[in-house]
């Protein structure tokens, strides 16, 4: 309480009881309410992560290179059409069928 106190800028923890009082039966009214909508969001960033592209054309037949043209390297597959790769590979990062290589350069596109 202390920590969530300070981090909020309290001077003392007595408000900090109603961010952290909860019961199971709150948690379940709050899961029922957000769940669904919520769903969409929390899978967008489960990528799978594969070792490099065979694997990724093994689980999406077909699946396109996805280039960092801006630092002449490949980085991953995408098992959609090639027309979507106008912003790719950043926007690629939230596509189901998205498949990151785990030995591709991917530091660079933070770069």
């Amino acid at each position: 309480m202390l920590t969530i106190a300070n981090l909020l800028d309290h001077s003392d923890t007595q408000n900090v009881e109603a961010y952290v009082a909860n019961s199971p039966e709150h948690a379940v009214h709050i899961s029922k309410i957000m769940n669904q909508s919520l769903a969409r969001y929390a899978s967008a960033f489960a990528g799978k992560l594969v070792e490099d592209e065979d694997e990724a054309n093994a689980e999406n037949k077909g699946a396109a290179r996805i280039s960092c043209r801006e630092k002449d390297c490949d980085v991953d597959s995408c098992g959609t059409s090639n027309f979507c790769q106008d912003y790719a590979p950043i926007v690629c990062y939230l596509y189901p069928k998205f498949r990151p290589w785990a030995y591709a350069p991917q530091h660079l596109i933070l770069e």
